[in-house]
């Protein structure tokens, strides 16, 4: 995130995120020899809705 300008942090912290989100997702399943799509929609799912609420909660302290 050090590197990329201003106006592009938080779309680069949301796709570095979601992108870290898709591989533990797919690593969980695989490790746990699970299927591996509901996995990862899971992993993004709950992760889109805690950095959501994280993001609003942080709004009410600005």
């Amino acid at each position: 995130m050090i590197i990329l300008p201003d106006n592009l942090k938080v779309i680069g912290t949301i796709l570095a995120t979601l992108w870290a989100l898709f591989l533990t997702g797919w690593l969980s399943a695989w490790a746990g020899r699970a299927p591996i799509i509901p996995a990862i929609l899971r992993n993004i799912f709950t992760g889109v809705l805690t950095m959501a609420f994280t993001y609003w909660l942080g709004t009410l302290f600005k």
